[in-house]
């Protein structure tokens, strides 16, 4: 969801590599604007669209003189996309395969998008009387680190054989580093991952499980509710949250029937 709206280009996320240009603050007077562009971050649940407020609570609109001005509205808790529900979701379709080793992957544990993910995975495997069998690994949201944390793993020697990673392009790297470690996915370890962002799922191999956080419909709402508020229109008060959607592709299918006789122990 957007954190804080930009002036003339993208809002800055939490995902680093999809940062942009300087945020707007609310009542500011050294810029125009003719246009905003959102990017999707994962911790303030629509505190720029959904809610029409800059990071300073505040929406912005043009005002006769081609300057921003702020438009007060009534008090909301907006919050995120469903990152808690994402994660329940991914768990809940790794373990009636078979799979209840289950380690997790995400971004800066500081990030609520983390938390919230965190707190859904361990409680999922609980209601069966699991844990997880690992630590949640914590770091950037990108490939790389992907990479470092299958890495650990390995080196730890923890047996896994479901890993949810925060984002596709944690997966990615977890998927790269097992095969080049000479595990097989899914045989060996099913990975999913958040996001469904085509160019990654899809572009894996295999392809990746993912779960969609439906940011266009999120977009939708978001600016429908911005231009109820530059109108001066009511605008609902309360939380606005939409669902996720499992993607199940290859990289969590079912094992084949030769998968148990194999060590899940990932070679150091």
């Amino acid at each position: 969801m957007v954190e804080e709206v930009a002036a003339g280009g993208a809002c800055r996320s939490e995902d680093e590599h999809f940062h942009g240009g300087e945020p707007l603050r609310a009542g500011s007077t050294d810029c125009r604007i003719d246009g905003l562009m959102g990017q999707w971050g994962l911790r303030t649940a629509a505190q720029g669209f959904v809610s029409g407020q800059t990071a300073d609570g505040c929406p912005v609109e043009p005002s006769s003189s081609g300057l921003s001005r702020a438009v007060r509205l009534p008090s909301r808790t907006p919050r995120p996309p469903d990152n808690c529900g994402g994660a329940e979701l991914a768990v809940r379709h790794l373990l009636p395969t078979g799979r209840q080793r289950i380690a997790c992957i995400f971004g800066p544990q500081r990030e609520e998008a983390a938390k919230l993910k965190t707190a859904a995975t361990q409680e999922v495997p609980a209601e069966s009387g699991l844990e997880l069998v690992a630590e949640p690994l914590y770091g950037e949201w990108s490939e790389e680190w992907g990479r470092q944390a299958a890495l650990q793993l390995a080196h730890n020697g923890v047996e896994t054989d479901g890993i949810v990673c925060g984002n596709n392009m944690i997966a990615r790297g977890v998927t790269s580093t097992l095969q080049a470690l000479g595990m097989t996915v899914p045989d060996d370890i099913g990975v999913i991952g958040f996001d469904n962002w085509s160019v990654m799922a899809e572009g894996n191999r295999p392809r990746l499980s993912t779960i969609d956080l439906c940011l266009p419909e999120v977009g939708r709402k978001a600016a429908v509710q911005m231009v109820r508020a530059i109108r001066g229109d009511d605008v609902v008060k309360g939380s606005t949250v939409i669902e996720c959607r499992l993607v199940p592709r290859e990289s969590t299918a079912l094992p084949s029937s030769g998968r148990g006789e194999r060590a899940r122990r990932t070679p150091a």
